[in-house]
């Protein structure tokens, strides 16, 4: 029986440039492009395909997203055949899956979803996927700790000040009696660990679909929380030798 070697999987992240970031958001006016046809797409890195659990579970869920897709386009249809004067662009739904580090035994896996279901304009979303590739099956971020409540409350004490940042620089009052005032929970935000390209994790993303931490307009908000020593100690002892404090 093979032995399964994630360092071998890394390689060929690298060599098919899977282990990267996922795709950026597409532009708002991206459902008035010239295509007069719906477009569906959903894109897996080659690498995680290697592996046979998380292959399957993926696979399965595109296969869901294309059937959602399937009956919005057939209401879509039925609903240009009742208002024929109504005419609607067409539907778009993109999903990119992108590795965002691969450590010890721990692979971080984040999407970047958009989709133009009707209306004025699209949306854009996020998700996230953790693999332990030694036992080929999903684990979640609060599962690599010993103390999970601690560990998002290391984690929530420089999120919430990064955010509030961000959206002062975007003209969003945060004032605790403002509508966006309040910090989002942690916990209801997509949220992954990063590393470099065959090194540990580093840091922490958490990222926010528009309309969360402020206005469609002021867009999605992208946050990266450094790795430190107290992070670390929390970790359950088979994930520890995946993370690092970042350097300098």
């Amino acid at each position: 029986m093979a032995v399964f070697d994630p360092y071998k999987l890394l390689a060929a992240a690298i060599a098919l440039g899977a282990l990267a970031a996922p795709a950026p958001a597409q532009p708002d006016d991206s459902h008035n492009r010239a295509e007069s046809e719906p477009s569906f797409e959903y894109h897996l890195p080659g690498a995680a395909m290697a592996l046979p659990g998380l292959a399957e579970q993926l696979g399965a869920e595109r296969e869901q997203a294309r059937m959602a897709f399937e009956e919005r386009q057939a209401e879509q249809a039925q609903t240009a055949i009742d208002f024929p004067d109504y005419p609607a662009p067409p539907l778009i739904y993109s999903q990119d899956w992108g590795i965002a580090g691969l450590a010890g035994r721990l692979m971080s896996l984040a999407s970047h979803i958009y989709r133009y279901d009707g209306g004025a304009h699209g949306n854009s979303e996020f998700a996230a996927r953790l693999w332990d590739v030694e036992a080929d099956r999903g684990t979640d971020f609060p599962n690599l700790f010993t103390d999970r409540y601690a560990a998002y409350a290391i984690v929530d004490r420089a999120y919430c000040p990064q955010l509030q940042a961000m959206q002062a620089e975007r003209g969003i009052a945060v004032d605790e009696d403002e509508f966006w005032g309040r910090c989002p929970l942690l916990h209801e935000q997509t949220i992954f660990p990063v590393g470099e390209e065959g090194g540990a994790f580093t840091h922490i993303a958490i990222r926010i679909a528009p309309y969360v931490a402020g206005p469609y307009v002021a867009g999605e908000f992208e946050i990266d929380v450094p790795v430190t020593q107290p992070l670390i100690d929390l970790l359950a002892p088979r994930y520890r030798d995946a993370f690092a404090l970042p350097e300098g």
